[in-house]
């Protein structure tokens, strides 16, 4: 902490007068605070499926930009989060007619305070630090893309600093802005979660996962989730959970491959022994020296971005079978999943 201190006033330092550093431009050390947890969104909308038969606003329009002209149908609608209380606005655009070179409207939003923010149109929520409107008054090339499955649906969001979650999420005026003053004006109810739906019925496991979790009466002890990837598609879950046996400070490990998108997994969970201290001087012992005790299973089912189910069967070694829930200790800079809160 002291030399992040130490790095940020050196930096300080260095800046034009009247700089100002702020966490949005440190990427890798603070999440950027979108109104739309990180971890909200499972596939890219527009290759997942059409939009749902009920939605909060339908209109086929034509829209001129320039020479160019386009018939477009949009839609909009909330798609419901695990986490509670969070959507993302969704609004579909499908040409019907005309030219791809149209480009895509500015979204305005305007909560029950009456105040217009601007926001910006996404393919799968805030990219970046850097892309403030995403594909507003970008062309709708993309209405081209054959995996795409009814023109693009793309996510109204924008920075937490602009709008808050709970006026986001309340019952809300969502205006698109075309060029020549052309728009389209329409109402997004408030999160109704009974109607809400999100993508899948179960949150997958994904890297926004890794953390430290702890569980509530279980006093110093914890489970650490690690989910790396290995290109093209393998994705792996690595677990250490922190824990005591006769008193005695314990780690019990194990990892797994998981298909990409899986709702759960199961790791065997191993007890290691026979290793020394890290001060010990080097080669002091051999990677043979090591011994596994295979104890049960694992296996790890999130609820949502703070909160994952675990079932734990040890019963063949005589430890027992329990359910427990963790809770997110820790958030991981750069890279959390519900930075919402």
């Amino acid at each position: 902490m002291k030399r992040l201190l130490f790095i940020t006033a050196l930096t300080l330092v260095m800046l034009p007068a009247g700089a100002q550093i702020m966490n949005r431009d440190l990427p890798n050390l603070f999440t950027d605070q979108s109104v739309i947890p990180h971890g909200c969104l499972t596939v890219v909308p527009s290759v997942l499926d059409e939009p749902p038969e009920d939605v909060d606003h339908d209109e086929t329009l034509t829209v001129f930009d320039g020479p160019a002209i386009a018939v477009i149908r949009v839609r909009a609608w909330r798609i419901g989060c695990h986490e509670p209380g969070r959507t993302a606005i969704a609004v579909n655009f499908t040409l019907e007619d005309g030219s791809a070179s149209v480009r895509y409207p500015r979204p305005v939003l305007i909560p029950n305070d009456g105040l217009e923010r601007a926001a910006g149109l996404f393919h799968f929520g805030r990219s970046g630090y850097y892309e403030p409107r995403g594909m507003a008054s970008q062309e709708m090339s993309d209405q081209l893309v054959p995996s795409f499955v009814d023109g693009a649906t793309l996510i109204v969001d924008t920075h937490a600093d602009v709008i808050t979650t709970q006026k986001y999420n309340a019952e809300i005026v969502l205006r698109l802005e075309w060029s020549f003053d052309q728009r389209v004006t329409m109402t997004i109810a408030d999160h109704d979660e009974l109607t809400d739906d999100p993508q899948f019925e179960r949150p997958s496991l994904h890297g926004r996962y890794t953390g430290q979790w702890i569980v509530d009466g279980l006093p110093r002890q914890g489970l650490v989730i690690q989910i790396g990837e290995l290109p093209p598609d393998r994705n792996y879950l690595f677990l250490s959970m922190f824990t005591y046996l006769g008193g005695e400070p314990t780690w019990v490990v194990g990892n797994a491959d998981f298909p990409v998108g899986a709702p759960e997994v199961t790791v065997n969970m191993w007890a290691l022994e026979g290793g020394a201290f890290f001060t010990e001087p080097l080669q002091s012992y051999d990677r043979d020296d090591v011994t596994q005790t295979l104890l049960g299973t694992m296996t790890i089912r999130p609820r949502h971005c703070n909160v994952v189910d675990a079932d734990i069967d040890f019963s063949t070694t005589g430890f027992g079978q329990v359910s427990r829930r963790f809770e997110r200790l820790i958030r991981i800079g750069g890279y959390d999943c519900d930075q919402t809160r």
